[in-house]
């Protein structure tokens, strides 16, 4: 109980969940996930630019939550919640009801945490993390994007 308080105090906003994934992501400057190069910021927008290959690109680009509508707090919520379910994680229906989705909402995002490929030992391990730190390395392993 004490944990979802807390994460609920942490990632009280998307902004604060924006904020967070920019931190863990680019611990200096943007870096633009198709060629690697520096980017800047687009006036008022969370949207950069890269400044040699001129394309935009979101703190989703490249990972996990790419292509997705569904709330940067609902992502987080169920990977704080998957290290809780034993083996085989919660069936869509029950994130779905844990997140206030859809249950097709839930199957994307329960299909796009398995790509996370986490071996049994990780598995393992992360269900005997507290669950923020189970929560930090999830959300590591889901942001470090794969140069295209």
């Amino acid at each position: 109980m004490q944990d979802m308080l807390a994460f609920h105090q942490r990632f009280v906003t998307e902004d604060a969940c924006i904020d967070y994934l920019e931190s863990l992501r680019w611990p200096d400057k943007p870096i633009c996930p198709r060629c690697g190069k520096t980017a800047y910021a687009l006036r008022s927008r969370r949207i950069y630019k890269c400044g040699s290959c001129l394309k935009q690109f979101s703190i989703r680009t490249g990972t996990l939550f790419d292509s997705s509508r569904i709330s940067l707090q609902k992502w987080f919520l169920a990977l704080f919640l998957l290290p809780k379910y034993r083996r085989d994680g919660p069936s869509s229906v029950q994130l779905a009801n844990r997140l206030d989705i859809t249950q097709k909402s839930a199957w994307f995002m329960l299909k796009r945490m398995g790509e996370l490929d986490l071996k049994p030992q990780q598995k393992v391990r992360l269900s005997t993390l507290s669950s923020h730190t189970a929560l930090d390395e999830l959300l590591y392993q889901s942001v470090m994007p794969k140069l295209k």
